[in-house]
């Protein structure tokens, strides 16, 4: 876990909102754009190989997004 959370924290949050920020959250429902990436990342390194391998690790550690 610690790994991930040097991943995720080597990534500047402003230069990724800047680069999202042309549409890239418009009409979202529940999951931004950097909620998305983060869970992407987790998949990598967690080695998930579908959505709901990826959804059933999270309700397993219940995460809930904010």
């Amino acid at each position: 876990m610690l790994y991930f959370t040097n991943c995720s924290s080597n990534i500047p949050r402003y230069h990724f909102d800047r680069a999202v920020a042309y549409e890239g959250d418009r009409r979202i429902r529940t999951l931004n754009c950097w909620i998305q990436l983060v869970a992407m990342i987790y998949a990598q390194l967690a080695q998930r190989v579908s959505l709901r391998d990826l959804k059933m690790a999270f309700n397993s550690m219940h995460l809930t997004f904010q």
